[in-house]
């Protein structure tokens, strides 16, 4: 069986969801908040989880595309050889100018 990071995601500092015991899924704990990403489904319609898998897509949804202009200096000035939408998310913990998102990766 694979072994997920444990990780919770943030809005304005609140934590709205996170990972279950066993890492597989991602459980929304709060659903009485207005926030603006779409992991879980548009506001009244909220899933109560989504796989592991589900939540690896929407994160990588959340970093820059590999060919943004300026990406290569980007890229660069944050120690990667090559794109990974994945480690560039991490580093910028999923936030967005568009919203106040993040995620946080446990040890």
């Amino acid at each position: 069986m694979t072994k997920f990071p444990k990780i919770k995601i943030y809005n304005k500092d609140i934590e709205v969801a996170k990972s279950s015991d066993d890492g597989e899924k991602i459980l929304l704990v709060r659903d009485d908040i207005d926030y603006s990403f779409d992991l879980f489904g548009p506001r009244g319609f909220h899933k109560k989880e989504v796989g592991y898998l589900e939540f690896t897509k929407w994160f990588k949804s959340r970093a820059f595309p590999e060919e943004r202009i300026g990406a290569e200096v980007l890229l660069k000035e944050l120690g990667l050889k090559e794109y990974s939408a994945i480690k560039v998310a991490m580093h910028y913990e999923g936030r967005l100018a568009s919203d106040d998102i993040s995620v946080k990766w446990e040890d």
